[in-house]
């Protein structure tokens, strides 16, 4: 053993020196521990401040405990992560193209084949000579074949579904015509941009078959062009309609106004604002001198009816009361009526065309886009169902420029700030109790899971937070919605705003306008719980509602 290191003798004296040397290594730190405390003889130790320390691995301001993307710089407003760029802006394959006019987003090419490499060619010659210079002299680059990997014709180097057979126009890609991402026969609604959660299809927020952005109705379900059926087209449907059948406004709940409550509707009624019999128009009858002498010739009285233009024809009778006129033209000059229909060109809306003075000399059968029996050549608000007395538009009846359709005190004039409502309502207007449904109703309603389906329990509690809102009825409610982490961000903000629309829909379907209701969708945005247990998670699942006055 003589060429080892330590020139041991033996085996056993190898051995004995390994095991000696931990042996007093342990005695001589054990003897050092026993006879000293650690630190110098005399030596002042200076306090040393404790410094919490901050992660932030990757250097962006964002503390680790609080950065989303701990591994990738980014912004404190977006929590650490890199600010989004949208699709289009962005340039997947760093080739200076943006993605929105690159043909190939995701291969490097170049500008003047629109961001795609150019197609290999399958034999170069770079210069032209005899065969037997060519042979010897002529440059050749490497041949590289076409790959073409789903056989559509469209090569891989520039095909953006080279594992799906599609179309050169479509970048080797199954058709997309509305440019929505969803591809060939997965597109339900292939004409109609919509996102690959609903299919390829416009969202539906009350399921009725008919997309938001065509449907006049989009929070409530409906037969006829997504809103309610409304037989009479008088804009109120049908459920709420004391006269289906017959147009009105939604002042007077579906039903034709009578302002003179004679039994003769305006529309029909020659004395809208005097009560008179449904045999003259609506009219007063006037009363026969000789009649009433032959029945009583000591007490009768005659009963003239008024006529102060003075033509021979009653004001109750005459078309033009305050312009003379004939007999035969029912109080009006036959040569300024050009249509003839009995009401003066100056009066007349509809001059060559004739019509009933009720409709202000138009025919009741004149375009009227909303339905509110006043023609759009007349009608101040042709698009929203109003009432003849304002003129086409909504009926204002506290005055305070707030139609009754909008107002939340249709009574009690107030102000376009609180919604038609006074500027001051006592404080605490929500009794403890009736705030205990709304705590309820926080806890309580819940979705399906990754849906905006409400669950049965769900719809009892809204059942009561409708009945709050018509024992308020001044109030409006605000429905907010809120989801867990789990998943991509812009997929909950959406569901979120989904549940809060279908709890909208649901108190409405109560008897609730719709107006009263406004919702809101916060994603997972506002947590108030932690998102890594399963408890908090359910926690923030969550639909909030608060009854607002004032607002």
């Amino acid at each position: 053993m003589k060429n080892s290191l330590f020139n041991f003798k033996d085996d056993e004296e190898r051995e004995m020196f390994f095991i000696a040397i931990p042996v007093i290594l342990f005695f001589a730190v054990l003897g050092y521990w026993l006879t000293t405390d650690g630190s110098a003889p005399d030596a002042v130790v200076a306090e040393v401040p404790v410094t919490r320390v901050v992660s932030d691995i990757d250097a962006d301001g964002v503390a680790d405990h609080a950065d989303r993307c701990i591994g990738t710089a980014g912004d404190i407003a977006n929590q650490g992560c890199p600010a989004k760029i949208p699709y289009a802006q962005a340039d997947n394959d760093n080739d200076g193209i943006r993605n929105g006019i690159d043909r190939c987003p995701e291969t490097s090419g170049d500008a003047a084949n629109n961001g795609c490499r150019v197609a290999a060619v399958s034999t170069v010659s770079k210069m032209a000579a005899a065969p037997a210079v060519v042979a010897t002299t002529m440059a050749t680059e490497t041949v590289e074949s076409v790959v073409d990997s789903d056989g559509d014709g469209v090569a891989d180097a520039i095909d953006k579904c080279p594992d799906v057979a599609g179309a050169d126009v479509d970048l080797g890609c199954p058709a997309d015509a509305d440019n929505d991402g969803v591809l060939g026969d997965a597109d339900a609604c292939p004409d109609a941009a919509g996102s690959a959660i609903d299919n390829g299809c416009p969202a539906d927020a009350d399921g009725d078959g008919v997309m938001d952005m065509d449907d006049p109705c989009p929070m409530i379900a409906g037969t006829v062009g997504g809103c309610p059926a409304d037989q009479d087209n008088d804009g109120v449907i049908d459920a709420e309609d004391q006269c289906p059948e017959e147009s009105g406004s939604a002042a007077s709940s579906g039903c034709p106004i009578d302002s003179d409550g004679d039994g003769v509707t305006d529309a029909a009624d020659r004395c809208p604002d005097t009560a008179g019999d449904a045999s003259n128009d609506g009219c007063a009858v006037e009363t026969d001198a000789a009649d009433v002498a032959a029945t009583d010739s000591e007490t009768a009285t005659v009963d003239t009816d008024t006529d102060t233009d003075g033509d021979g024809v009653a004001d109750s009778l005459d078309y033009c009361p305050d312009l003379a006129g004939d007999i035969a033209n029912n109080g009006c000059p036959a040569e300024s009526d050009s249509d003839g229909d009995g009401v003066i060109d100056s009066q007349d809306q509809c001059t060559d065309e004739s019509g009933p003075a009720s409709n202000q000399g138009c025919p009741v059968t004149a375009s009227d886009i909303d339905g509110d029996t006043v023609p759009d050549s007349i009608d101040r608000c042709p698009t929203i169902a109003g009432v003849a007395e304002e003129n086409g538009c909504p009926m204002d009846s506290d005055g305070d420029g707030i139609a009754d359709g909008d107002d939340l005190c249709p009574a009690t004039a107030g102000t376009i700030a609180s919604r038609g409502c006074p500027e001051v309502i006592a404080d605490n207007a929500l009794s403890q109790q009736d705030q205990q449904i709304l705590d309820s109703a926080l806890a309580l309603v819940a979705f399906n899971s990754n849906s905006a389906v409400l669950t049965r329990k769900s719809q009892n509690i809204l059942q009561e937070v409708a009945g709050l809102l018509r024992k308020y009825p001044e109030a409006r409610l605000e429905i907010r919605g809120h989801t867990d982490s789990s998943g991509p961000a812009a997929r909950n903000m959406e569901l979120s705003m989904q549940r809060a629309r279908s709890a909208a829909n649901y108190i409405s379907q109560q008897g609730i306008d719709i107006t009263r209701l406004v919702a809101y969708g916060y994603g997972e945005s506002q947590p108030i719980a932690s998102n890594n247990t399963r408890d908090g998670k359910r926690t923030n699942r969550r639909v909030e509602f608060e009854l607002k006055f004032n607002q």
